[in-house]
Order: C-alpha cells, then sequence, then structure tokens
C-alpha cells in the first residue's frame, strides 16, 4: 500500500460524522477498503498490525479492536472519535479477548452518565486486562426463580405463563404456554431417560439467533449434549435440564459462555436461563428452556 493513497482525514469536528475507516498503530485513519473483508485480512489487521475499526453513522458508533493487541494510539484516536458524538448517540463496542465480546451502550438507559461518557470509561477499564489471560469455560450461577418476576422481561412472562398453565403443559398445548413456544426450547428424554433430545426449537428462540436456522434444522430431534462443535459448552448447560426432569422443579441461572460456531470466530454469550420441567399433551415429562442474551448478568466479566 502506498500511504499517500490510504491515508484521509475525516472532519472529527463534525458531530453526526458517518463512515468506516481503519485507525493505524500511529493513530492515523486509513481508508476502509485498504483492508479486505475477507476474516484472515481482518485478522492481521487486529492482530499483526495493531489496528482498530471504527463504523460511524448519523445515530449509532461501533468500535472494534482486540484488547491483547491494539496500539495505544489507535485506542486514543478511537476515544476521541467517541467523545466527538452528537449527545444521543448509541454506542457499540465490540472487543476480541480470548473470544469477540459486545457491548451496547444506549442513551435510552437511565444512568448518571450518557452512552458515550460510560463507553469512554469501559474502554479505559477494558485495556487494562491487556495482559489478562481469560478463563473461557462455561460459567454458571444459580438463583431463586422467583427473582426472574423482578428481572421482568421474556422470562418473567414465561414463569407466569408456566404458573398458568398449571406448571404442566408444554410450549404447543395451552394458549398461555404456546405464545411463547416461538422463543422456547423443549427437550425430551430418549434412550430410557439416559438422555435428552431436541423436541422443539423456536423459530425466535436466542439460540436460533446464536447458531442460525440451519444448525436449528439439523439439531431438532439430536441430543442436546452434541449439538455444538464445543461438547464442554453442551454438557455445562444441558446438565440442568436433568436436574429438572428429577426434581420436577425450576431452575433459574445466569450463564457466560464462549461459543464456537463451524467457519467463524469465537464469541462470547452472556445470557439469562429459565428452565421448567413440563409434560405433553400425553402426560409425558418434557423439560423446556427460555433463553434472554443480556451484558447484564450476574456473572463478573474481566475480573
Amino acid at each position: 500500500m502506498r500511504v499517500g493513497t490510504v491515508i484521509v482525514k475525516p472532519d472529527l469536528s463534525d458531530p453526526s460524522l458517518s463512515g468506516c475507516w481503519w485507525v493505524d498503530d500511529a493513530g492515523r485513519f486509513i481508508r476502509h477498503g485498504c483492508v479486505e473483508a475477507c476474516r484472515s485480512a481482518r485478522l492481521r489487521a487486529f492482530d499483526y498490525l495493531g489496528m482498530v475499526e471504527i463504523i460511524a453513522a448519523s445515530g449509532s458508533m461501533t468500535v472494534r479492536w482486540a484488547v491483547r493487541h491494539a496500539a495505544p494510539a489507535a485506542m486514543m484516536t478511537a476515544a476521541h472519535v467517541l467523545a466527538s458524538r452528537a449527545p444521543g448517540t448509541g454506542i457499540i463496542l465490540e472487543y476480541r479477548w480470548g473470544a469477540w465480546s459486545r457491548e451496547i451502550f444506549s442513551t435510552a438507559v437511565k444512568a448518571e452518565m450518557n452512552a458515550q461518557a460510560r463507553a469512554l470509561a469501559r474502554m479505559t477499564s477494558i485495556g487494562r486486562y491487556r495482559h489478562t489471560r481469560p478463563y473461557i469455560g462455561t460459567q454458571q450461577a444459580a438463583y431463586d426463580p422467583d427473582r426472574v418476576l423482578h428481572e421482568g422481561g421474556l422470562l418473567a412472562s414465561a414463569f407466569r405463563a408456566w404458573e398458568k398453565s398449571g406448571k404442566a403443559y408444554a410450549t404447543g398445548d395451552s394458549e398461555a404456554m404456546g405464545q411463547l413456544a416461538p422463543y422456547t426450547l423443549t427437550f425430551r428424554e430418549i434412550r430410557g431417560g439416559m438422555e435428552f433430545a431436541f423436541d422443539h426449537i423456536g423459530d425466535s428462540a436466542s439460540a436460533v439467533q446464536i447458531f442460525g436456522r440451519d444448525w436449528a434444522r439439523s439439531a431438532l430431534g439430536r441430543r442436546c449434549d452434541r449439538s455444538q462443535p464445543d461438547f464442554e459448552y453442551d454438557e455445562r448447560v444441558c446438565a440442568t435440564y436433568r436436574h429438572v426432569s428429577d426434581s420436577r422443579q425450576p431452575v433459574y441461572d445466569h450463564i457466560r459462555a464462549v461459543i464456537r460456531r463451524v467457519g467463524d470466530e469465537p464469541i462470547w454469550v452472556p445470557y439469562r436461563r429459565l428452565v421448567l420441567p413440563m409434560r405433553d399433551r400425553f402426560g409425558v415429562p418434557v423439560v423446556a428452556s427460555v433463553c434472554e442474551v443480556s451484558q447484564d448478568i450476574g456473572i463478573p466479566f474481566m475480573a
């Protein structure tokens, strides 16, 4: 690349500035097209050149970098751009620390600081873990199921619907639970209760959003602990289904895990999960799981 043809100078005085750039290890803006869109080229930009990627639109801004490799000058430039954004801009931080993580800072959230200030503070705290090796296993923390009623959201609706249905009916057998079927995974015992298999995968379930519809089609009817490339993750999360099936009591937990997807880079996925014991229309026990991806869970990250 010839430096004179790739360096650009966006007008940072414009709080609504839109565009896509890379920032090099000297803090200079590089035309976005100079880095190919393929995975290998982007990895070289992040890991070997210490570059930071900036995607800016009128009402949003995304900053991407590799925590271990990002050049300090590149991070300083990205922070300067972030601080100059117009009030009300939503900020997304995407950074790789063992796996890719995504955090959203919205002005819609009531807080003492606006989105830019909170994102800047977060960028600073993330930088402290540049030389810290992350634990990339699956972490779980269990809570009293009644807690979901105070936290609200999809899981609270599922818990109320389960109680209303008499704590017995599967997702398609009652009006209350049927409305939640698109967000629910249901598992059925196979091999005499030794294993569990996917019996229902809702089109809008968090797992479908993460792994895709091709995964959902292939996973239906398969063992739940052998549906992913990462058996450690599968086995950890599927162990709860056996506990719920045996105890006939609901389980509510928070999970933070590294998800490995075929042909793509691993990602951190923090989520809340409600697992419910049910029975189908024939009275056969099944287990239902409703999940909600959330960056606000009780398991500390980068701690």
